[in-house]
């Protein structure tokens, strides 16, 4: 997130320091935010970032602690509401995450980030019937994927396949 009020050189490292984060550079990204730090002071933006990147390090402690600055400086940004969601999933808080991940949605309902981190069960189902109403539809559930989670790959499951059974003429 960049704020109007920011100077175009903060939000211009702001960027880049997202960008390192999002390819995998984590102690790139640390280094652009601690420079940033160190010449335009705390701000929320930062905040968020230090804590994503503690996240990314596997300190979900100092993630919780620099995203709660973030919200307290900007109570209705969704992105720091769900960044904490992923914060105290990892810290085994669940009811607090869901919580979280339900005040990312209340301020931003089209967060598809928020809505796959909330997850619905029988999300695919419900959608398929709500869009093929009255069709049959059969389903099976896949565990194994490999595919990205965040800037890293893991193997993971939940995924879900559908089919078709239509009559041919």
């Amino acid at each position: 997130m960049i704020s109007a009020s920011m100077d175009e050189a903060t939000a211009l490292g702001i960027l880049r320091a997202e960008r390192k984060l999002r390819s995998g550079d984590v102690a790139g990204a640390q280094s652009l935010c601690l420079g940033l730090e160190r010449r335009s002071g705390s701000m929320p933006e930062l905040d968020g970032l230090f804590g994503r990147i503690a996240l990314e390090r596997g300190d979900a402690e100092a993630a919780v602690q620099r995203i709660r600055r973030a919200i307290a400086a900007d109570p209705e940004a969704a992105a720091y509401r769900h960044a904490l969601g992923n914060a105290l999933q990892d810290q085994g808080k669940l009811d607090r995450a869901i919580a979280a991940y339900r005040r990312a949605l209340a301020l931003r309902p089209e967060s598809a980030e928020a809505w796959n981190d909330l997850g619905t069960p029988d999300h695919d189902a419900a959608a398929i019937a709500a869009q093929f109403e009255g069709l049959p539809v059969a389903g099976f559930f896949c565990n194994g994927e490999i595919g990205p989670v965040g800037t890293k790959s893991f193997v993971h499951g939940f995924t879900a396949s559908i089919s078709f059974f239509v009559p041919v003429p």
